[in-house]
């Protein structure tokens, strides 16, 4: 019952996303929609297996609880391909210390997702935002001194940080791991 109403809410967000992304008034899609979206849309499939799981939205330092006391971050991502020949979806504002796992939600042109997951070792290893705009002229806003990490999966090239090029070489092996969210370590 709780999952047909959550999938419900899946539906009418996407739905109104699609229809913000297609109108001819040329809405920006607020990004909490789609932060939610994802967020919805992994706690959805949690509840397959953990039904006393707890959608937490980040209030508390992490988005799901686990029954199991484990604790979820999860970061949501549209393509992007604001260059022609560089497409792929970013994942920013990481911080390890809020979760035992953390699972990036990538999206689609049509917002059907796909699923990595890490355990909160493997995201300590990704570049800190400060790591990942060294040597651009982006300006660079550290947040008041505080790290966040930062992850990108590539559609076609290469990143400049070699754990980035490890992990989008085998990007395959993070893919869908629900398993590691319930087994014991």
């Amino acid at each position: 019952m709780l999952n047909s109403k959550l999938q419900l809410i899946i539906d009418n967000l996407k739905s109104l996303i699609n229809e913000m992304k297609n109108s001819d008034l040329h809405l920006k899609i607020p990004p909490g929609f789609i932060s939610s979206l994802g967020e919805f849309i992994v706690f959805s499939k949690i509840l397959q297996t953990d039904t006393k799981s707890e959608l937490k939205s980040g209030h508390t330092g992490a988005d799901i609880k686990l029954s199991n006391g484990r604790k979820i971050e999860v970061k949501t991502a549209r393509i992007n391909k604001d260059y022609k020949d560089y497409m792929h979806w970013g994942f920013g504002r990481i911080k390890p210390e809020k979760f035992d796992y953390l699972v990036c939600v990538a999206l689609d042109e049509n917002l059907n997702p796909d699923f990595y997951m890490f355990k909160r070792d493997e995201a300590m290893n990704f570049p800190t935002e400060k790591e990942a705009h060294e040597g651009r002229t982006t300006r660079f806003n550290s947040s008041e001194g505080r790290t966040f990490h930062r992850f990108k999966i590539e559609y076609e090239k290469s990143q400049r940080s070699k754990i980035l090029i490890e992990v989008n070489r085998n990007i395959k092996n993070y893919e869908d791991r629900w398993d590691i969210l319930f087994t014991q370590t």
